[in-house]
């Protein structure tokens, strides 16, 4: 969004309360992100204010209230009120469909943005409907972080002897909070429980996603295998 004077604007004494909003890749002559002008006195709460170009808040003859929320450069705007403010980089994905009934801009697990913000006054819901909080508090921004639901493992099940060396794996298929369709399987077998070695199977496939057959030649007789699916 390019506009000449402002990207959002609040006046004529107004002071609303803006929410776990996200505003990216604006362009304005003023408040790239936020332009408060004659009196308006808005509160921003777990916001993210990352655009393309010069302050991303500006007053006149206002003063906003911004706390826990992702700054930009820290440019927060003269005038403005606030508090716990980060700088760092919450590395926005493109706007784009990841569920939900609008656009939106993803962050990744490492995002500076998860579980920063606070619960007072946060909604219930992100912008594609997914429940807050997710993790250990709720998300800054539009977007709430969410894993995909583990599914459950149908056979073979844990335990079981027996079994042919070309037995087929079968596993319920994954949810996901923002209701995204499952477009993958990695599949993994190995003799280590915690996988962190003796893998013996590890395959990504976009048309096994609940069911994969052991190929002969891998597994060996009187051996005790571990499988997993993610």
């Amino acid at each position: 969004n390019r506009t000449i004077d402002q990207a959002v604007e609040f006046a004529y004494f107004s002071n609303p309360t803006v929410t776990n909003c996200t505003f990216s890749g604006n362009s304005a002559r003023y408040g790239s992100g936020l332009y408060n002008w004659d009196t308006s006195s808005p509160l921003v709460v777990n916001c993210i204010f990352w655009d393309l170009n010069g302050e991303e808040i500006s007053n006149v003859s206002s003063s906003a209230t911004v706390r826990n929320s992702i700054v930009k450069n820290g440019s927060v705007g003269a005038g403005t009120i606030s508090s716990d403010i980060a700088t760092t980089d919450p590395l926005l994905g493109v706007l784009e469909d990841n569920g939900g009934p609008t656009r939106t801009c993803a962050i990744p697990v490492n995002s500076p943005a998860v579980d920063a913000g606070t619960s007072g006054g946060a909604p219930e819901t992100d912008q594609r409907g997914v429940a807050r909080p997710q993790g250990d508090g709720v998300d800054i921004g539009a977007y709430e972080f969410a894993v995909s639901i583990p599914p459950i493992l149908l056979s073979p099940e844990n335990g079981a002897t027996g079994m042919s060396l070309t037995s087929t794996l079968e596993t319920e298929e994954f949810s996901h909070p923002a209701g995204l369709a499952q477009a993958a399987t990695q599949w993994q077998v190995g003799t280590d429980e915690t996988f962190g070695s003796g893998i013996v199977v590890d395959e990504t496939s976009d048309t096994a996603l609940t069911a994969f057959t052991l190929s002969d030649g891998i597994l060996e007789n009187g051996t005790t295998y571990y499988w997993r699916v993610r």
